[in-house]
């Protein structure tokens, strides 16, 4: 509950600094969508064949991100308080 959007995106760029951007939607929108682009660090023109090379490599990037969003990383912490009624 009260997990924006804005939250999770910026706990996804603590994790992964500027190797990645996040672009997200209102938090009253219909759908939410949360947009994940890789930020090449690397300006240079390839050849086709390398480009097709490196969105595979890309393709994989996202996989193990996705991974590692959906096992390591917490977006919320939620704390129960247990009393003891005598």
């Amino acid at each position: 509950k009260k997990l924006t959007m804005e939250a999770i995106s910026e706990k996804i760029n603590a994790g992964f600094g500027d190797d990645l951007n996040c672009i997200f939607n209102d938090d009253n929108a219909e759908k939410l969508v949360l947009r994940i682009r890789i930020m090449n660090s690397d300006d240079s023109k390839m050849q086709d064949e390398e480009d097709a090379v490196d969105k595979m490599e890309d393709d994989m990037f996202l996989r193990c991100i996705e991974a590692n969003m959906l096992s390591d990383m917490t977006l919320q912490v939620r704390y129960t308080v247990y009393t003891n009624h005598e």
